[in-house]
């Protein structure tokens, strides 16, 4: 995901192509682009909110309670719409029930991976959108000369009508000469105009149709291509104690030797993987995934994008790859408007900057993602349990910047989280507040808790806030800047 190359193509693929065509008069009809009258291309077609997994409870499974925000599909936020863009909040999927067993799991797994190539197959999914990534700039260029050609035959035509205008009030036969020769002048101006409108209109017509049906093809199956990403999705919890965890990792692994297309999976097998700390297959999944979201670019900004960000996040950020997700959250997704920085998107931008010790941009952001899951309504019991709300808690409990540092915040955002259990990040966050009110025994074994389920790359830093709460003193995240050369691990932050 280079940021430069990817700005370049957004705003590319996110300029409307509404242009007049039509038969006897094209100037009177609006035409053609499969988005027309909306705010984008393919950037906007593929920025869909997060949809609700279908898949059926096992049975004695009680579904699980869906947000507010997951209970719909809501459209990508614009400044036509009175609702921000809301993708559903970053909420840890349970494990499949037990009663369905490791078999039943891979066979429903097999299903969606299934269904998800008949998709792929169906609509040639990433030949149709790497045309369409190529024949869109042609048609915007095309677009954009037919305008300016439109343009110039406006102007021609005015100058015509202001001379015959000038004609009416001359009294002179040698001014009415004059200006009838600037007439003639202009009229072989103007037809010159309409020809050269119509050469454009007759470049544009074919590719704009083009273009079209690229979009026809890829348009119905981009919403089940989706759909299907999301329920392979909640088979891998991110946790280290997912009962189904490895299995769901080998059958991906093996899909993705012969589907050199699977996208996503790689995606998913690098998130999972990160967990174990298997660094190797972990860059290996991410290397390949990184040059296919770089020729697929608009794909960066759908889940998959911030999935894979996730993946390189959970995996500690490592040398070339977390600089390049750390640039591409910093340049892209800070920077976009506010309505579409969703909870998932702050949540990244918040644990980037706590990367950085940015920390008073962490805690704009943080705030930011909380309002949005309304974690602050007080007129709500609702229990959330997310990690966007675990990292903040924790961030305001061990920040180092008395800036950002509240640990009432931190107790008030966590009587929110269920009483026993949540995800890893609650629980951390549980045990630095234990740790904040001296209960030090709690702490102890909130974070032994933690340590069996959060990835790989926090052994470390768990093992040093355990060690310090063990000799029951508080543990802090430690500026990276100001850290002592050949200063040990014992401080390091999380």
């Amino acid at each position: 995901m280079n940021a430069k190359v990817v700005s370049a193509a957004c705003c590319l693929l996110v300029v409307i192509v509404a242009v007049r065509c039509g038969a006897a008069e094209p100037e009177k009809q609006m035409g053609g682009h499969p988005l027309a009258g909306r705010h984008g291309g393919l950037a906007e077609l593929l920025e869909q909110a997060d949809w609700p997994a279908v898949r059926a409870p096992a049975v004695g499974d009680e579904p699980v309670p869906l947000h507010e925000s997951q209970a719909a599909e809501t459209p990508p936020g614009n400044e036509d719409s009175p609702e921000p863009l809301q993708r559903p909040v970053m909420k840890q999927i349970d494990p499949p029930s037990e009663s369905v067993g490791p078999n039943g799991v891979s066979q429903e797994v097999r299903k969606i991976i299934a269904e998800r190539h008949r998709i792929v197959d169906a609509c040639d999914l990433f030949q149709t959108l790497g045309d369409i990534l190529k024949e869109e700039p042609m048609l915007k260029e095309r677009f954009n000369a037919l305008q300016g050609a439109d343009a110039r035959v406006r102007a021609a035509a005015q100058r015509v009508n202001a001379l015959r205008t000038q004609m009416m009030g001359a009294g002179l036969p040698e001014i009415r000469a004059a200006i009838q020769r600037q007439i003639n002048d202009a009229m072989h101006v103007q037809q010159r105009e309409d020809e050269n409108r119509r050469r454009k209109f007759d470049e544009w017509k074919p590719q704009q149709q083009k273009v079209e049906d690229l979009y026809g093809r890829l348009q119905p199956h981009l919403k089940p291509w989706m759909r299907c990403y999301h329920e392979l999705r909640e088979y891998l919890p991110m946790d280290r104690q997912a009962p189904d965890r490895k299995a769901v990792l080998q059958i991906l692994d093996a899909e993705l030797i012969g589907r050199t297309d699977f996208l996503e999976g790689r995606v998913l097998a690098a998130l999972a993987a990160a967990y174990d700390g298997n660094s190797a297959q972990v860059t290996r999944y991410l290397h390949q995934a990184s040059d296919e979201l770089d020729r697929y670019l608009p794909l960066s900004y759908t889940a998959i994008g911030e999935d894979f960000c996730r993946a390189v996040l959970a995996a500690g950020m490592p040398g070339e790859l977390g600089a390049k997700v750390s640039t591409f959250i910093k340049k892209e997704l800070e920077g976009r408007d506010i309505k579409q920085q969703t909870p998932v998107r702050t949540w990244l931008i918040a644990s980037c900057c706590v990367q950085q010790d940015r920390n008073v941009d962490a805690k704009k952001f943080f705030e930011r993602g909380l309002r949005k899951i309304d974690a602050y309504d007080e007129e709500s019991d609702a229990v959330i349990d997310n990690p966007l709300i675990g990292d903040a808690a924790f961030f305001y409990l061990v920040s180092s910047s008395e800036q950002v540092r509240n640990p009432e915040k931190a107790e008030e955002l966590l009587a929110r989280t269920p009483s026993k259990g949540g995800c890893w990040e609650v629980v951390r966050a549980k045990a630095a507040l234990a740790a904040e009110k001296g209960d030090w025994k709690k702490a102890v074994q909130l974070l032994d808790e933690c340590a069996k389920r959060c990835p790989a790359a926090l052994d470390t830093a768990v093992a040093a806030q355990r060690k310090a709460y063990e000799a029951e003193r508080q543990w802090l995240l430690q500026e990276r800047r100001k850290k002592p050369k050949g200063s040990g691990d014992d401080d390091q932050p999380g």
